[in-house]
């Protein structure tokens, strides 16, 4: 028994011993500010869906692209969020009785309006880094609200015939021209 006594002594004082020898102290540690390329620049407006992002590969094509595929899944999200509120919101004020099958052909079109929109966007800002032979891209893209909202209607008229997309248009947002 004292054997195992020693034992827990000598591991309980070395783990002592052992954090009082660390060179980190954590009361003196003071958060260090990251500046990230792009961001900034990637913030939606009244006017603008913009988002940033980026990405890292050991090729800068292939870190441009994955970063844009992620900007652009971003700003589908936005888009999606924002028509996804809308049409609850319209769907309650039309009293539409099949509320889910309404909501889900808005959405169907949403996603329409989302690959035709964001089809071919450039980024406005881009920028890299290379580290230990591989390169981060960093990205933002941008795109028109108004220019989103005009597809949207298009997109949701055909296929919801009796729609008011006057009465939609102001529940997804009001865009001016």
């Amino acid at each position: 028994m004292k054997l195992f006594g020693k034992i827990a002594l000598f591991i309980i004082t070395s783990c002592i011993i052992a954090s009082c020898n660390s060179s980190k102290n954590l009361t003196d540690s003071t958060p260090i500010e990251t500046y990230i390329p792009c961001f900034e620049e990637g913030k939606s407006d009244n006017h603008f869906y913009r988002a940033s992002a980026n990405a890292t590969s050991s090729n800068i094509g292939i870190a441009k692209e994955k970063a844009i595929a992620e900007a652009k899944a971003l700003i589908a999200k936005q888009i999606m969020d924002r028509a996804k509120s809308a049409a609850n919101q319209y769907a309650t004020e039309m009293q539409i009785t099949d509320k889910q099958a309404f909501i889900k052909r808005i959405e169907l079109s949403t996603i329409k309006t989302a690959d035709i929109t964001l089809k071919g966007l450039v980024p406005f800002c881009e920028k890299y880094s290379e580290a230990n032979d591989r390169y981060t891209a960093y990205v933002s893209i941008e795109i028109g609200k108004q220019r989103v909202a005009e597809e949207l209607n298009r997109q949701i008229t055909n296929a919801i015939p009796d729609f008011d997309n006057e009465k939609f248009g102001t529940m997804f947002g009001s865009f001016d021209k």
